[in-house]
């Protein structure tokens, strides 16, 4: 079927599929063909008949409708690739540390592949799911663990709690075993998993042999605290939850900016160390502080704010922070008017200009991580087309039982359990035959490999209903036929008045 404002010419050749077909496809806002993207899926056709490749889209011609062939690769083949393809891209996202549960592929490609492997299993929503109740169910102990120590009088609660904590510990180890098995030394490249290995290290070593060999938790205090540290696993829960995807963005962003934080404390320190290096020679050295002219009021603030560099240090974090600090400064400055410059260059270049700059260079951070998410996320947008081109000709195949390069209403009737879920969720319609009128705009009971991936394509890309994609070309076929009815029109007239004057 095609509208008359695209002209086709097309031969059906036995089992061999189609040997051309070509239009331009006016009424189509945007083929799957003629994405932007920078591997783009096209057909290439020869005499040797066509084949799925895979070029730059700058071959594809603007407005230009490429035509599919449902047979140029055998129905195994297509499968076995696309199954190649989620292997892996969940191999790659486990090692770059992205997660099902915020990937490009849809939740019913994940259900029906998660069963098959380890793999799959690992990479799933729900394994991920799990262990997030875990990871919460731990952090709420360790909380109740500090309680109950504190109490002092807990010591059936503590007792449940040491048996819950072999059980985490347990889990853990679990988990990491079965990520180990399922991707190999790949999955160490993601930080999170090396995270929970030292995690699990540190649990091992303080439940099995520090607390054995030395027998009071007091002298654990230190390792205690670097449990704790297991409280960051909520970090990790969040990111595999798309409902705390706002959560985990702020989360990333403070770990993204881990480095800059480090740099601007080393640099807020070497500026405080050289204006207390300066202070401690213009106050506490002060002829005001020390001396037959010493002031009492001034001598008592230099002593006690001033009185070492680690104190004039201490001091000058006040500064920082802009914490109380009148009652530092004022009585300084009226015995001694020169302070004045010394405080003023503190206050502004320190909590002014330094804290400023650090904001801006921490904002233009999260900027180009915007950035880099949208490239991230328009990858995987190209990678789930070119499956759902795949997997729409795979459809198409089975389809199509007398293999005449067209599907009938009888035919889209018998389609299986697995291909139905695929349409489905590509174009919210459950009923087959529903599909098959959207598609069928010219009523011809026929649909071609062509309307069958172009129509579910724009669905899933414009996120339009099938129903408005349908009108929409139809209104296009109309609006033709209505140039087509005004130029056969003019032509008339044209002639009419020629065969007028020719009587005159």
């Amino acid at each position: 079927m095609t509208s008359s404002s695209s002209s086709s010419a097309r031969s059906v050749g036995g089992a061999g599929g189609w040997h051309s077909r070509q239009g331009t496809g006016n009424g189509l806002a945007a083929s799957p063909l003629q994405h932007d993207a920078s591997s783009a899926m096209i057909v290439t056709s020869s005499n040797a008949g066509r084949s799925v490749s895979s070029c730059p889209s700058a071959g594809v011609g603007a407005g230009r409708l490429l035509s599919l062939t449902p047979y140029s690769k055998d129905e195994a083949q297509l499968e076995a690739e696309l199954e190649k393809e989620l292997e892996e891209e969940m191999t790659e996202q486990m090692a770059r540390g992205v997660f099902p549960g915020l990937s490009s592929l849809t939740s019913g490609e994940w259900r029906r592949h998660e069963p098959r492997t380890l793999k799959g299993l690992v990479s799933s929503a729900r394994f991920d799911m799990a262990i997030g109740f875990v990871i919460v169910a731990n952090s709420l102990t360790i909380g109740l663990e500090q309680s109950f120590r504190i109490e002092g009088d807990r010591e059936v609660g503590l007792q449940v709690i040491g048996y819950l904590e072999h059980i985490f510990l347990g889990v853990y180890i679990l988990e990491l075993a079965l990520r180990l098995c399922a991707f190999g030394c790949s999955c160490l490249r993601d930080n999170w998993v090396r995270f929970d290995a030292v995690l699990v290290l540190l649990g091992v070593c303080t439940l099995y042999v520090l607390e054995p060999l030395l027998g009071q938790v007091n002298d654990l205090a230190p390792l205690m605290v670097l449990r704790t540290m297991r409280l960051l696993r909520l970090a990790r829960m969040v990111r595999l939850l798309v409902k705390f995807r706002v959560l985990w963005m702020l989360i990333r962003g403070l770990l993204n900016s881990a480095g800059t934080m480090f740099y601007t404390l080393t640099l807020l320190l070497i500026m405080l160390y050289v204006f207390s290096a300066v202070g401690i020679e213009i106050i506490t050295n002060s002829p005001y502080a020390v001396g037959p002219t010493a002031d009492e009021e001034f001598s008592k603030i230099a002593k006690q704010y001033f009185g070492s560099l680690l104190s004039t240090m201490l001091t000058l974090m006040q500064f920082v922070c802009l914490d109380s600090i009148g009652e530092i400064y004022r009585p300084l400055i009226k015995k001694d008017l020169t302070l004045a410059l010394y405080f003023a260059m503190i206050i502004l270049v320190v909590p002014i200009v330094v804290m400023n700059l650090v904001t801006a260079i921490i904002v233009n951070s999260a900027l180009e991580q915007a950035v880099q998410d949208k490239e991230s996320a328009r990858t995987f947008e190209e990678q789930r087309r070119a499956r759902l081109i795949k997997k729409l000709q795979l459809i198409f195949r089975r389809l199509d039982d007398d293999q005449s390069g067209q599907v009938s209403r009888e035919e889209i009737a018998n389609v299986n359990e697995g291909d139905m879920m695929v349409l489905c969720e590509s174009t919210n319609i459950a009923d087959p035959m529903e599909i098959f009128d959207a598609l069928d705009i010219d009523g011809t009971g026929e649909i071609d490999i062509d309307e069958f991936c172009n129509s579910i394509w724009q669905v899933v890309a414009s996120g339009t209903p099938l129903e408005v994609q349908r009108m929409e070309k139809q209104v296009n076929v109309i609006y033709a036929r209505i140039k087509e009815v005004e130029a056969r029109q003019s032509a008339m007239q044209q002639v009419i008045d020629q065969i007028i004057q020719v009587q005159e």
